[in-house]
């Protein structure tokens, strides 16, 4: 499939399907012509592009990660 993201053209690599007991939904990876690359994940109708990001702040150590913690 082929489509167009804040007008930029790309096409979609692959599709990933997560079942749940109470139902499922799905990512896809979607590919641009710059070699920009992004995941679209689909969930009860809603849909969310999620894109990579460096780090540039210190990188806590796993056991001291908590929900909510601020990374730079």
């Amino acid at each position: 499939a082929t489509g167009s993201y804040r007008g930029e053209s790309f096409k979609a690599l692959g599709r990933v399907r997560f079942n749940h007991e109470d139902g499922y939904w799905d990512e896809w990876l979607l590919s641009f012509q710059n070699g920009r690359v992004l995941w679209l994940q689909e969930d009860e109708g809603e849909l969310t592009v999620f894109e990579k990001e460096g780090i540039s702040g210190a990188i806590p150590n796993f056991d001291e990660a908590k929900v909510g913690t601020t990374v730079s």
